[in-house]
């Protein structure tokens, strides 16, 4: 009797490990690693862009002060992360500049059409705008204090605030 529960206990404490162990991924066999999105995760490597950044979809290595695509394993002292979006700003050394899109104003309803005769104003950038039918205003710094960060590639300022006009 004595046996027996020993051998339970024993078979208890081996049994998840033993799990781990067959449920794992091995090195090698396919798996995919999923890297962790670098600008979701650390503040201040990517810039803020327009809705239209150019689509890198990479893996990159930073240091804590720069990107650099991803070839084999990161040097000491670096991360491996995902990145959608950037642009690669030095080739000799694969250093890139990791980019945030920031959605369009026009997407979420804070567009109006650009009024008879009035030409394209050359304003364009970040904006804060509020609930719906509410004025944005530009954004300082690319902070907003109240509503949301979105981007205008053709606004005009008035004293009552800023209209984002529909690009089209």
């Amino acid at each position: 009797m004595m046996r027996s529960k020993k051998s339970i206990s024993i078979l208890t404490l081996l049994l998840p490990a033993a799990a781990v162990v067959l449920l794992s991924p091995a090195r090698g066999d396919g798996a995919q690693i999923v890297l962790t999105p670098l600008c979701n995760s650390v503040y201040g490597a990517c810039e803020l862009s327009p809705p239209d950044a150019p689509l890198l979809e990479a893996e990159v290595c930073w240091n804590g002060t720069e990107t650099t695509l991803k070839s084999g394993d990161c040097a000491t002292g670096s991360r491996a992360f995902a990145l959608q979006y950037g642009e690669v700003i030095d080739p000799v050394n694969q250093v890139v500049m990791g980019l945030k899109p920031v959605p369009n104003a026009c997407d979420h309803g804070f567009c109006s059409p650009m009024p008879d005769g009035q030409e394209p104003s050359p304003d364009e950038g970040f904006l804060c705008c509020g609930g719906s039918g509410e004025p944005c205003s530009v954004a300082d710094d690319d902070i907003c204090t109240m509503g949301d960060l979105l981007y205008c590639f053709d606004y005009t300022e008035s004293d009552s605030g800023v209209t984002c006009h529909d690009e089209e």
